[in-house]
């Protein structure tokens, strides 16, 4: 008896291990979003990803990217208005309702698309 006991306690120990690491492993995209009168600030050398989800930003809300920027794709931009500040070359990365439309925009002074 003391035998199968052993062994049940260990197929439950194994079992909780595998559940442990195993079933951490999944990961789910969360949205971004920024709020009214929130700001969300994107340094220009960050590597920054939202998991192939658009960030939507309130009409009061502002995403801001630095001067230089670059980050923006068809998976990820952001719905809504987005700031470049400082000088640069910026892909300022928008899009509505699924088409992502991003504004290249060479500037001396802050810009917003």
């Amino acid at each position: 008896m003391m035998q199968f006991l052993h062994k049940i306690s260990t197929c439950l120990r194994y079992l909780l291990f595998f559940c442990m690491v195993f079933g951490t492993g999944f990961s789910y995209a969360q949205s971004l979003f920024v709020g009214s009168n929130s700001q969300f600030y994107l340094d220009a050398n960050i590597s920054f990803t939202t998991s192939g989800t658009v960030v939507e930003v309130d009409d009061t809300g502002e995403f801001i990217v630095a001067g230089g920027n670059t980050w923006g794709s068809d998976q990820e931009y952001v719905e809504g208005l987005v700031k470049a500040l400082g000088t640069g070359t910026s892909k300022l990365p928008v899009g509505d309702n699924g088409t992502y439309a991003p504004v290249l925009a060479e500037h001396s002074s802050d810009v917003t698309a």
